[in-house]
């Protein structure tokens, strides 16, 4: 398929709200595949999840062996990567609103696989932040040209199936990568660095240089898959001009048409994009320093920490998905407002719990309250929204809210369409 920018609609508002499907589109795509689409995004989400975790088990060697101080290490954890999203992320998440999906998704999953790998021959600090400031701009455009291409994949009856079958990329890339992680540096622990070309690569830093590998044959494999035709553009919507001026078409890509579209129901999505940012701080700020903490306040090692922290972090997925489910359910019964309700515990919940993880007397006992937030948190992957990100009840419980009041990202219709109210998908 020719990568060639999908027509613009003229301006327009119509009054039916029916989403007709291009003709022929339905049938003309097989289940089987659809369900290797899904494979491969599986595949990729736990390609993408396994690297983040092995980067933070690394954490303490790579301070050590490039002379950083926690500040630095933090930064590179941090605001490395966010600072390049917040430039690049809605430009790079466009993209899939305008050429094939699959192709954005290859190019997504190869970049993470060279920048990762340059990561395993960088030679300084400096370099090394390069590197990772060029890895979130790899990964940004991943979900939204996921959901994207899946939504069109699937028939409306069972597209809810296929998003839980996508978490299974999520939770095997965050108990398999402490699991691998923890024994791979075990095993690189013991080599000496090697120079190659008037590189200095240190035996940890193969590591980072194999995980590339993976992304590059999951980037190949995208290519095989068969991109589904789009949606026809929501009617109702509101779409830039056909002949806007190139200013126009430039916002319009930068996002801001979106920022629009999110303004006008401010009061649904600002409390909760504060509460997703609030929730970031445990999911991604203190899980990177807990095998620091480890490894520095119990003397454990990373294959130690590998081991026990995948195995709880597993039982944790696994609860907070059948568990989070039903407590949402329960409350649905009984409150109008459950999905907020659910929110406020499950934040309470895990609040209490990172605040008692690190208090306990031995690393057993702290894995193990980490892991009581972990359940807490597990549901939240079951929107599965940018990127990035994570997964827990949180965010799970505040799924209902944001399917009813979600912009019209896909098909031909760009982030300026009009957000609208959809009651028939209210559940959680």
């Amino acid at each position: 398929m020719a990568l060639a920018p999908a027509p613009i609609a003229t301006e327009n508002r119509c009054e039916d709200h029916a989403r007709p499907v291009t003709q022929g589109v339905a049938s003309a795509y097989s289940m089987t595949a659809a369900y290797w689409a899904l494979f491969v995004i599986i595949l990729a989400t736990f390609v993408t999840f396994f690297e983040q975790v092995v980067f933070a088990m690394l954490a303490e060697r790579i301070k050590a062996d490039f002379g950083l101080s926690d500040s630095q290490l933090g930064f590179l954890a941090g605001p490395a990567s966010i600072v390049c999203y917040l430039f690049v992320g809605i430009p790079l998440a466009r993209l899939a609103d305008i050429f094939p999906r699959k192709f954005v998704l290859a190019g997504g999953v190869a970049a993470i696989g060279v920048i990762t790998a340059l990561g395993g021959v960088a030679q300084s600090f400096t370099q090394f932040v390069g590197t990772r400031v060029f890895l979130a701009a790899g990964g940004s455009a991943h979900a939204p040209a996921s959901y994207s291409l899946l939504a069109d994949a699937f028939p409306p009856r069972i597209l809810t199936r296929a998003f839980a079958l996508l978490q299974f990329g999520f939770i095997g890339g965050t108990t398999l990568g402490p699991i691998i992680g923890g024994m791979l540096i075990g095993v690189a622990a013991g080599w000496a660095p090697t120079v190659h070309g008037g590189f200095t690569i240190l035996g940890w830093q193969w590591l980072m240089i194999w995980l590339g590998l993976p992304a590059l044959l999951v980037a190949l494999l995208f290519l095989t898959i068969r991109e589904p035709s789009r949606q026809a553009a929501p009617l109702g919507s509101i779409m830039p001009p056909a002949h806007a001026p190139l200013g126009r078409r430039i916002l319009t890509f930068t996002g801001l048409d979106a920022a629009k579209a999110i303004h006008a129901k401010r009061r649904v999505y600002y409390p909760l994009f504060a509460g997703l940012a609030l929730s970031a701080i445990e999911v991604f700020g203190l899980q990177f320093w807990r095998v620091p903490f480890m490894i520095r306040t119990y003397g454990w090692n990373e294959a130690q920490i590998g081991a026990v922290m995948g195995s709880m972090t597993l039982v944790a997925s696994l609860l907070g998905l059948l568990l989070g489910g039903i407590f949402v359910e329960w409350l649905a019964k009984r409150h109008a407002d459950a999905n907020v309700r659910a929110a406020a515990i499950f934040f309470g919940c895990v609040t209490v719990c990172a605040i008692l993880a690190p208090l306990m007397p031995n690393g057993y006992a702290s894995l193990a309250v980490s892991s009581l937030a972990g359940c807490g948190k597990r549901r939240r992957s079951g929107h599965r929204r940018s990127a990035f990100e994570g997964g827990g009840l949180v965010c799970r419980s505040f799924q209902g809210e944001i399917r009813r009041y979600r912009p019209r990202w896909r098909g031909r219709g760009d982030v300026s369409d009009t957000i609208r109210p959809r009651p028939e998908v209210l559940a959680v």
